[in-house]
């Protein structure tokens, strides 16, 4: 039976909040499609993570994406319910916060939206980024979806009119509840994990977990609290030739991607035409393109494929516009282009374990071999989360994470852990 129903807004955020499960030894499902039947297909699931694709959504369809899966959960006495948010809160956390709270009927929300062991964290309302607030850190110049505030309560209100309320945090004296209560969300600070550990102990001695939200810190602190343990699932032993497709632009996975070219990775950067126009590598030049990449991977161990070149973002959308290509088709084009070549070059050199870096271009990729479910098995690195999927009956696995998760050795890291089989 489903314990906990968590919904995600994309899929890197699914599988890194999926994981925090599955270590645990719970039986955990990340489902890609929107369309499941939680009475029907539940009986050997403690966790279901559902995509809901909606990071990009305006917020009146991710709004009522959210409150009809709400609803149907409810009616199937999902005993709780978590809207994963994105740890640096893009995307559309009012409408979807909101559709939450109004479809389950709750009086409160309590959201905390801290991801201490990545260095996220919140004070007085106000959301960091190592030390930074999130507006003025890189994601507040994200060319896509820019976090244009870094109080919480704004950034709700630009999409919805609920009460919020921002808790402080005080050692030893928890949040207390009264009946003059006013229904809406609860924004709670939080510094570090014991801070989350606490409060959610607090929260559920006090029956306020039926419904939550939150990232993937919250994740790390509800097995143990809900009892959810078994046996941890084994980490495989991967194939050692690598293969990296990036398709974020964020500029922490930049770094990433230059520190392990420079240290022996091939690097394949896609050109303008290969990036963003519509289906290239289904015509001519764009088949030749792929078999000369093929023939990366075959005489190669460690490959990346990227969208990076020394075009500025502003170059793109320039040579875009010159081409008819509208702004918001920018990254599905690049996602949809990648998505292609990836499951090509999986097709012709099968023996590789595969990383992505980018929601929407994981999505591309699983829509395109048309798998609908993944099962996350570990976590290879903080945030970057080894996931099992099936393809014409046979498992490939992949590593994902954010664009914005992690040091700059982080792929260099963990290509040296497949090669040398270090216990992870």
């Amino acid at each position: 039976m489903i314990e906990i129903l968590i919904l995600a807004d994309d899929v890197t955020g699914a599988l890194d909040t999926g994981v925090k499960f599955a270590i645990s030894g719970a039986a955990v499902r990340v489902a890609t499609g929107l369309s499941y039947d939680f009475k029907k297909e539940s009986s050997n699931i403690d966790v279901l993570v559902i995509n809901t694709e909606s990071r990009h959504l305006s917020y009146q369809e991710a709004y009522k994406i959210v409150f009809d899966i709400v609803r149907k959960a409810m009616m199937a006495d999902i005993p709780h319910i978590y809207k994963k948010t994105d740890s640096a809160l893009r995307g559309n956390i009012g409408s979807e916060l909101t559709a939450l709270l109004d479809a389950s009927e709750e009086e409160m929300l309590p959201f905390l939206p801290a991801y201490p062991q990545m260095n996220r964290y919140t004070i007085d309302g106000i959301h960091y980024i190592s030390g930074i607030p999130v507006h003025l850190s890189e994601f507040g110049k994200d060319p896509f979806e820019p976090v244009t505030s870094s109080y919480i309560p704004n950034i709700i209100h630009e999409q919805s009119k609920v009460y919020t309320e921002t808790v402080p945090f005080l050692l030893g004296k928890p949040f207390t509840y009264h009946e003059e209560l006013n229904r809406g969300v609860y924004i709670f600070d939080t510094q570090t994990e014991s801070d989350l550990i606490q409060i959610t102990k607090n929260l559920n001695k006090q029956k306020r977990l039926r419904i939550m939200a939150g990232c993937a810190g919250l994740a790390s602190t509800l097995p143990k609290l809900f009892g959810l343990r078994g046996k941890r699932p084994e980490m495989p032993k991967l194939p050692q030739k690598f293969l990296m497709i990036c398709g974020s632009i964020n500029p922490i996975s930049r770094k990433q991607l230059d520190y392990a070219e420079k240290n022996g990775f091939s690097r394949e950067h896609l050109s303008m035409e290969q990036k963003i126009e519509h289906k290239y590598f289904e015509s001519e030049a764009g088949k030749t393109s792929i078999n000369k990449m093929i023939a990366i991977c075959k005489s190669n161990s460690r490959i990346i494929i990227d969208t990076g070149d020394s075009n500025t973002f502003e170059d793109t959308v320039l040579y875009a516009r010159e081409h008819g290509i509208s702004v918001d088709d920018i990254r599905v084009n690049i996602s949809d282009n990648l998505a292609r070549l990836t499951g090509k070059l999986l097709e012709a050199e099968p023996d590789m374990t595969l990383m992505i870096t980018g929601g929407d271009t994981l999505t591309g990729f699983l829509k395109g071999i048309g798998c609908n479910e993944l099962m996350p098995i570990g976590e290879m690195e903080q945030g970057s989360v080894l996931s099992k999927f099936w393809r014409e009956g046979k498992e490939f696995y992949v590593i994902s994470k954010s664009g914005g998760f992690g040091d700059k050795e982080l792929i260099v890291k963990l290509a040296d852990i497949m090669i040398n089989d270090k216990e992870r």
